[in-house]
């Protein structure tokens, strides 16, 4: 999730490659773009799913089934757990974060 949080979703490769072409020319910062027709998604690990106590951020987020794709690839290994009352997101790595901003590794 981290490092596509501020990522622009857009519909194709064309439609990135325009919007980079009038950020370059209005001198604006870059941005990441993540085009639908073309991200590359892993398929999930199911076993994930049946982690006890624990869900895959996917299967809790509520979003539009057409942005599916753009969604799996963002926080596809994203994996929320319950702990003592609190919420703490888990990533691939093995890193944690809570509600508080507490972290875990």
């Amino acid at each position: 999730m981290g490092r596509h949080m501020d990522s622009v979703i857009v519909d194709t490769e064309d439609t990135a490659k325009a919007c980079i072409g009038h950020l370059k020319r209005a001198r604006y910062a870059p941005l990441t773009f993540i085009p639908l027709d073309s991200v590359s998604v892993k398929p999930l690990d199911e076993r994930l799913r049946r982690l006890q106590g624990a869900q895959l951020a996917i299967d809790v987020l509520q979003f539009d089934r057409a942005l599916e794709r753009a969604f799996v690839f963002i926080c596809g290994y994203v994996v929320v757990l319950l702990l003592g009352g609190g919420v703490v997101l888990m990533v691939g790595d093995g890193y944690g974060v809570s509600m508080g901003w507490d972290t875990y590794a």
